[in-house]
């Protein structure tokens, strides 16, 4: 990591418990500071709560990053996305893992404990954690999201 140490919060639920544990100590390993909002074992739970609960951390400010497992990823990433300010995607290959963070600046990383292995999770994992966000030509894409965000909710929530 080069010295870059993270305030990362990580849930799961009971599909995504082992990967978390893995993870979990892999982060601490390389000094990252780890906020496990659980759950903390592997009795059914109901995951969306889990995905909430790491995302307010994220949009809080209190961490820097997300990390949400599950089964497949896709069901944590699908709630992960309904709060606003979190840009959440489901990373199975390190071409995902590079370049959406760079491209789309994203801050909570789904996977899916089904999908891939610890020792793939870690790897990509650490590229995911590489990738740094700098404006550039999609910054405007990124903005028009969150404007879009805000247009729905405003006509949702009247």
């Amino acid at each position: 990591m080069g010295g870059m140490f993270l305030k990362i919060s990580i849930g799961c639920d009971q599909a995504g418990f082992y990967l978390k544990e893995d993870l979990k100590s892999y982060l601490i390993e390389k000094k990252h500071e780890v906020m496990d909002v659980g759950c903390h074992s592997t009795d059914q739970v109901n995951w969306a709560e889990y995905s909430a609960m790491v995302c307010e951390h994220v949009i809080s400010g209190e961490c820097e990053r997300g990390i949400i497992l599950c089964g497949t990823g896709v069901g944590m990433a699908m709630m992960a996305n309904k709060i606003p300010g979190i840009r959440a995607v489901t990373i199975e290959n390190p071409f995902t893992a590079a370049r959406c963070v760079p491209d789309n600046d994203a801050n909570v990383c789904c996977m899916g404990s089904r999908v891939v292995t610890p020792q793939i999770a870690k790897m990509l994992l650490d590229i995911w954690l590489e990738a740094k966000y700098e404006e550039n030509a999609s910054t405007w894409k990124i903005n028009r999201m969150a404007e879009l965000q805000r247009e729905y909710a405003e006509k949702l929530y009247k």
